[in-house]
């Protein structure tokens, strides 16, 4: 080889290609830890976005019946809503939807009720949702004084608390609540 041939030949050093190498890692190194946190982050909104959307469907499964409480056609006079004084966790809604005067059906007799963090209804043989923590009825009358008398009730106070499937975080899990307030209009006013 000739001193000429030499100066002509062009190419990457050793110490250019090992410089080079640890460049490209050091871009790789950052492009996975963003992408790592990217995908921790789908999942942690992933379950919030799903645990609202349970806690909200529960809530507008229970306050849809529990504005049908005491619809009575027939005027059979019977209560609109059975509390269970013992445990605010519980509700019976009965609605004459018939008109037959009685309140026997499958859809006239509703049972809300938490059971091992999940919110079920008497009627259906799957819970409606389903990683609850806790489900609390509060009911006023027309003062809007705290009753446990079902005849006086006006006013029912639904509170609903809801967690992810998961952990979220290394603090645990992810919590939401929603608390809403019906007035049935076939109680009175």
């Amino acid at each position: 080889m000739s001193l000429k041939t030499r100066k002509t030949e062009q190419g990457f050093t050793l110490i250019e290609m090992l410089v080079s190498l640890a460049i490209g890692l050091v871009i790789l190194g950052i492009t996975m830890s963003l992408f790592f946190v990217q995908k921790d982050t789908f999942s942690r909104q992933d379950q919030l976005s799903e645990m609202q959307q349970n806690v909200r469907a529960a809530m507008d499964m229970i306050i849809r019946d529990m504005r049908m409480a005491g619809y009575d056609p027939a005027e059979a006079g019977f209560v609109g809503i059975g509390i269970d004084t013992a445990d605010s966790s519980t509700v019976t809604v009965y609605a004459d939807l018939d008109g037959d005067g009685t309140t026997n059906g499958t859809d006239e007799t509703i049972e809300y009720y938490f059971n091992n963090d999940q919110i079920a209804r008497n009627t259906d043989a799957s819970p409606i949702a389903e990683y609850i923590e806790s489900l609390a009825f509060t009911y006023f009358d027309s003062a809007g004084n705290a009753t446990t008398t079902a005849s006086g009730i006006r006013k029912i106070q639904v509170d609903i608390l809801g967690r992810t499937r998961g952990t979220i975080s290394t603090s645990g899990y992810g919590y939401g609540s929603l608390t809403s307030s019906v007035r049935p209009k076939n109680l009175g006013i």
